[in-house]
């Protein structure tokens, strides 16, 4: 309780009450025990309260009047404006609920002290007026007087501690929380007489940590400040006790008095628990913003505010969009996951799979459905782990999205390293043998359930930089839900990907159209391992942006100790060769792998990215919703492309849409601000926009018009030149 953290003495020097009430005692106290010319100090009045009574903060809520202290010196004191402790909520249900204090608590100032000092002692003053209820209100006041030496020196008062207490209570300024975000938005341009307005705070919290209210429903999350000429009607705030969320979202609903008056703030203070690096700690701060009043009959703006999930008094939800059914949205990410098959980041392990196909076409039905089954486990296996990892990574207060391993350096060398062995297999440089092939089979396009396994653990791997139509729509829903609906989603978007090679280990009949195996294969074979390094091209081209030219290097070195180490593999450890010429190949291959990777795979922090553009291409900035919002204040349209170095449909639409004439022509011709959000190496902000847009990876597409940022037009996924450039010129347009 913040009323019951202060135990107050009196203080060592005079004061006179004039007036007080039976049922509040006022003290005047400082914090030093002398005033020293050019020095500082603080000055409080201490007000024990009896039980069962109250007094008010400077809004009273439904009823009550603020408590006041005004404090004087001699001249040249400078006295700062009074500081409140934040206030508790009582009389809940009641006519008289409202804000403020019970037991003890204590108002103060700081006081600067000029240069020169007249005589030996100065006098300070306090006026204090408050309002005393319990079942009935007494009004109460006292001018309280004191004096305090003068002297060069000064020490702690025996006080200080209590001024200590009570400033860890009082609200501080936003900027004085490292890493806090708090954005205020209004439902209108301005507030006519007599007219309803709503006014949304969303508070973020600082990277890596979380925001909770108290347990307490007598310290609430929001308070709000003091207003005269508007009374508000209702407040959705996050319920005492609630989980804890990267952000919250507080929503008041108001409404202006009749008659015109002038424009003043919307605001007040928030009390939350602040969690993250094992430890929670508690926050105060006050927030307000204006709230511009129009005449009777001035033109009013409208815009409606984004939807966030709030919580009311009841807990029930409030604000929030109807959610689409978990049902549809496991569909959606059961058909994405069937179009990942013919998506480009799946395509070298979709033709593996199919020349592994190919080679079934004679074996018996049970085998062929054994290996289709060992396929679909391995993929289901790779999608449960990677559900998992984004459990982990969210109970830590991370922000992650579809692809968010491809922004690890370290991920993506080892994944082209891997990549790469796998493609040197197709080449013949090297092949895993083993005694039964139906258990484990090589690496290099094998028959057996272990390279159907394997398969579809690559499958996943690869498909994860992509996303496919109705896939994204899915996949947003899902990093927003509880981690058992997260789970749900990533198996169904699993069992979507292996679906196609399912139903063909099911239908026999797919045989007939299969071609026969013969020598051909051994071309196809070497045509995927080539496939495989072009692979490997592409993943090298992402650590480059990631790691830049040094860390390239290391990994080229790298792949080239891979490269040895499979030749000696394959050329010594194969059955033809004595027992311990095997065991000594096999241990060199693997100490050359292992141990060249920890050597060597470890890199700088990824930069952080900056934006370029070909000459005589779109002329990109980096970007930010600070320069969405500067743009759209000139009345330009901005259009917004997320991409990542490591998403190939990006790439791809990029060619064959974004980058092109026709787009480039409808940008400068509209006077559009083109901004691209590159989320190749981890960016929160992005993370943050695309979640706030129901996305949970790239590509991204984002027109804003102006006085539209809170209502966007969101484009899919896979993009045509005509879509794009309709949807430019309508926006800019309406502008």
């Amino acid at each position: 309780m913040i009323g019951s953290l202060f135990v107050f003495t009196l203080p060592a020097f005079a004061q006179t009450p004039i007036t007080a009430d039976d049922h509040v005692e006022p003290r005047l106290i400082v914090d030093m025990d002398a005033a020293t010319p050019e020095g500082r100090l603080r000055i409080g009045v201490c007000l024990t309260i009896d039980k069962g009574w109250h007094i008010y903060w400077t809004n009273p809520g439904d009823a009550g009047i603020p408590t006041q202290a005004d404090f004087t010196g001699p001249e040249g004191f400078k006295f700062s404006k009074t500081k409140y402790p934040a206030p508790f909520y009582f009389g809940a249900g009641t006519p008289l609920a409202g804000y403020g204090y019970e037991d003890k608590t204590m108002l103060y100032a700081d006081v600067e002290i000029p240069e020169k000092l007249e005589g030996g002692q100065v006098e300070l003053t306090a006026k204090v007026r408050w309002l005393a209820c319990k079942n009935k209100c007494i009004p109460g006041q006292a001018v309280l007087t004191a004096k305090l030496p003068v002297s060069e020196m000064c020490g702690e008062g025996e006080d200080y501690g209590l001024f200590e207490t009570c400033a860890s209570n009082v609200p501080v300024a936003v900027a004085d929380i490292p890493g806090l975000l708090v954005t205020g938005l209004l439902d209108v341009s301005a507030v006519a007489p007599d007219s309803p307005f709503e006014a949304m705070f969303v508070v973020k919290a600082p990277a890596g940590k979380k925001l909770a209210p108290f347990a307490d429903a007598r310290v609430p999350a929001f308070i709000p400040m003091a207003h005269e000429n508007y009374e508000i009607e209702s407040m959705n705030i996050p319920k005492a006790g609630s989980t804890a969320q990267e952000e919250l979202v507080v929503r008041v609903k108001g409404k202006s008095y009749p008659d015109d008056a002038p424009s003043e703030k919307i605001g007040g203070v928030f009390q939350l628990r602040m969690i993250g690096e094992g430890k929670a700690e508690t926050i105060r701060f006050e927030y307000d913003m204006d709230l511009p009043r129009a005449k009777a009959g001035s033109p009013v703006t409208k815009t409606a505010l984004p939807v966030a999930s709030t919580v009311d008094d009841s807990g029930a939800a409030a604000g929030t969009p109807e959610s689409p059914g978990l049902a549809w949205m496991i569909f959606l990410g059961f058909v994405g996951g069937v179009i990942l098959n013919i998506m480009p980041c799946v395509l070298p392990v979709v033709s593996i799979k199919v020349m592994s196909l190919i080679k079934q076409a004679d074996m018996d039905k049970k085998t062929i459905r054994s290996y289709g089954l060992a396929y679909t486990a391995g993929i289901l296996v790779s999608f449960l782990v990677l559900a998992a990892v984004v459990a982990l990574l969210k109970s830590g207060g991370e922000a992650v999205g579809w692809g968010f391993q491809f922004q690890s350096p370290v991920f993506v060398s080892v994944l082209a390293a891997v990549v790469f062995i796998f493609g040197l297999s197709m080449l013949g440089v090297f092949e895993i043998t083993a005694p039964a092939s139906r258990t484990l089979a090589g690496a290099g396009g094998g028959s057996g359930l272990g390279s159907s396994f394997a398969n579809g653990v690559f499958a996943t791997v690869l498909a994860t930089p992509c996303t496919a139509p109705f896939l994204g729509a899915a996949l947003g829903f899902a990093f927003t839900q509880p981690i058992i609906v997260t789970f749900a989603i990533f198996i169904f978007v699993g069992l979507g990907l292996a679906f196609p090679f399912l139903v063909l280990a099911f239908v026999p009949a797919w045989t007939r159209f299969m071609p026969k195996p013969g020598d051909w294969m051994v071309t196809f074979k070497a045509l995927m391992g080539f496939l495989l390094l072009a692979t490997v091209v592409w993943l090298l081209d992402v650590l480059g942006k990631q790691a830049g030219a040094p860390g390239l290097t290391r990994m080229l070195i790298y792949l080239t100790l891979c490269g040895l180490a499979a030749w000696l593999y394959g050329r010594f450890a194969n059955i033809m060769r004595i027992s311990r010429t095997r065991m000594i190949a096999s241990a060199t291959a693997l100490v050359l792998v292992v141990g060249g990777g920890l050597f060597l795979l470890r890199f700088d922090a990824a930069a952080t990215g900056e934006i370029t553009h070909t000459e005589g291409g779109i002329p990109w900035e980096k970007f930010s919703e600070d320069r969405v919002a500067q743009f759209n204040a000139k009345g330009r349209t901005v259009f917004i492309d997320f991409t990542a170095a490591w998403c190939w449909t990006c790439k791809v639409n990029e060619k064959a849409v974004v980058e092109t004439d026709e787009v480039k022509s409808a940008i400068e011709k509209n006077n559009i601000a083109p901004l691209k959000g590159d989320w190749t190496n981890r960016d929160k902000a992005i993370t943050d926009y695309l979640k706030k847009r129901g996305k949970a990876g790239v590509p991204l597409y984002v027109i804003v018009a102006p006085g539209k940022a809170n209502d966007p037009v969101v484009m899919p996924e896979v993009i045509t030149k005509e879509m794009l450039i309709k949807a430019l010129e309508k926006a800019a347009s309406s502008s």
